[in-house]
């Protein structure tokens, strides 16, 4: 993971509570990255629904312009895709493209990897990008770390059964898979600090990223252990995979990242 530049926070508001309370906690979740010297925050564009949501898609906007032009915001455009088109389309605009913790496996390789899946999709982007452009790939995954590997993995167990039951037609047969089933399914990399960073090596995909994001979905543990995960992330986690550790200086603020996804 030599190609590690920067670190990122990915929320979720899902907190069973108030809008009101899920806007506080997700502030509080990113204001403890950015002590800890994230460099990134991003938050989930999901309308409609409480549990999950629809994602709008501002990529069928405008075409391919910008208006108003913004030879700033230029760097800050990523694009999310899971195919090698999307891929392609992310690399000739110049944008950063933006790789999910999971991926919809098909009939034909149901038990494909995210590197196996996500790999192709980079040399697509890589092979478009214009010259003189440097690449920006984001690798978006699931990460829940604590101190102790036996509350981890129970509150994984809570959060995965939960959202593997929100799944269409998933609730009958998800009480018959084990956690570590449950994990593997939802490319969760949970437990302690050595656990989770030889789980995120064993990510091919992650070789070729310049930004790790870390989010705690599907877990969705109490506020409490969020705050201890971002830390773990950051004191433990990252550095073992080769971030440098918080910049010395920036040119801008978490508040002030875009995405469009």
């Amino acid at each position: 993971m030599s190609s590690l530049q920067r670190l990122g926070f990915f929320s979720r508001l899902l907190d069973d509570a108030s809008a009101g309370e899920r806007y506080r906690l997700v502030t509080a979740q990113i204001v403890h990255a950015e002590a800890l010297g994230y460099d990134s925050a991003w938050v989930a564009q999901h309308h409609f629904h409480a549990a999950e949501g629809g994602l709008p898609s501002p990529l069928v906007q405008g075409g391919d312009r910008l208006y108003p032009s913004s030879p700033q915001l230029l760097d800050r455009i990523w694009q999310a895709s899971f195919s090698v088109v999307g891929g392609t389309r992310a690399g000739l605009a110049g944008d950063g493209l933006m790789l999910s913790r999971t991926q919809p496996r098909t009939a034909e390789v149901p038990n494909a990897t995210l590197a196996e899946l996500q790999l192709p999709i980079i040399e697509a982007y890589l092979a478009a990008l214009p010259a003189g452009r440097a690449p920006r790939i984001v690798g978006s995954r699931s990460v829940f770390v604590a101190d102790d590997r036996a509350l981890a993995r129970r509150l994984a167990e809570e959060g995965l059964r939960r959202s593997f039951a929100r799944q269409a037609g998933a609730a009958a047969s998800g009480a018959a898979l084990s956690l570590d089933a449950l994990i593997a399914r939802q490319d969760v990399h949970v437990g302690t600090p050595s656990d989770v960073i030889a789980s995120l090596r064993a990510d091919r995909t992650l070789a070729q990223v310049t930004d790790l994001v870390c989010q705690v979905h599907s877990v969705d543990p109490p506020h409490r252990h969020i705050l201890r995960s971002i830390e773990l992330i950051a004191t433990e986690v990252a550095p073992a995979l080769g971030w440098p550790g918080p910049a010395t200086s920036r040119a801008s603020s978490l508040t002030e990242r875009f995405t469009l996804a």
